[in-house]
């Protein structure tokens, strides 16, 4: 990553973030430096069952050092099991506004909510965050938004 990224992409190095959440303003791609973890993606705070307890729903996905993923703008992500040295790197598209996070606590005003026009307005990615202009993410991007 650090290859094709310039070092002001890179705002932090975090451990587990165990509460789902989602950036409604920014991609946000992450690198994993140290350890596994187990992250589980899509559903908010307000999709979760009463009680509760991290057992979230999700398309779930175990994570290891040399990883990198993607999470597209709007997608609730978390760590719901991992190592204990367990870190990453966040790494976000040049000329996002910084990162924000929304915790999915309340449900959404149908597709007339602000939030869906926010997440709708990010800017597709300029490139691969791993293999540059010429990488893969764009074209597989690509293809899923057509269909």
């Amino acid at each position: 990553m650090s290859s094709t990224t310039e070092p002001e992409q890179y705002p932090g190095t975090w451990g587990a973030i165990t509460t789902r959440h989602f950036h409604p303003n920014t991609h946000e791609c992450y690198g994993v430096i140290h350890g596994r973890s187990e992250l589980v993606f899509g559903l908010g705070g307000a999709d979760a069952v009463e009680g509760d307890s991290g057992n979230y729903e999700g398309v779930r996905v175990t994570v290891a050092v040399g990883d990198v993923i993607v999470v597209p703008a709007g997608v609730a992500h978390a760590s719901v099991e991992n190592d204990r040295d367990y870190k990453y790197i966040g790494v976000y598209p040049e000329g996002s506004p910084k990162w924000r996070s929304e915790w999915g606590k309340r449900e959404l005003d149908g597709a007339d909510d602000p939030l869906f026009d926010e997440i709708k307005g990010v800017p597709f990615p300029r490139c691969d965050p791993v293999f540059g202009a010429d990488g893969p993410l764009r074209k597989v991007w690509g293809e899923v938004l057509t269909k």
